[in-house]
């Protein structure tokens, strides 16, 4: 079951920080009290990846999985973001 998605198409927000809020708030805290996303992966790389194209045009293709914190989150071209529990062990 997905705790949240969203991404920067929806609130024009990057997408690393749709993550740590998602996150945040099925724990119960402020994002600021988290693993920092850096710990796992690059968030400057990943929000780049994700971004539009220099000409404006959004991106059609790819697909990330990653495990962050407990959680499996999900990032697609379409700058969907889903997070789910994790049942990798860390």
């Amino acid at each position: 079951m997905a705790l949240g998605s969203g991404g920067e198409n929806a609130n024009n927000e990057p997408i690393s920080t749709v993550i740590a809020e998602t996150i945040a708030n099925h724990k119960g805290v402020d994002p600021a009290d988290l693993e920092p996303l850096y710990e796992t992966i690059d968030p400057d790389a990943l929000d780049a990846l994700f971004a539009h194209r220099t000409d404006g045009t959004a991106r059609t293709t790819g697909q990330i999985t990653f495990v962050h914190a407990g959680y499996e989150i999900t990032v697609t071209s379409d700058r969907t973001v889903t997070v789910e529990p994790s049942t990798d062990e860390e």
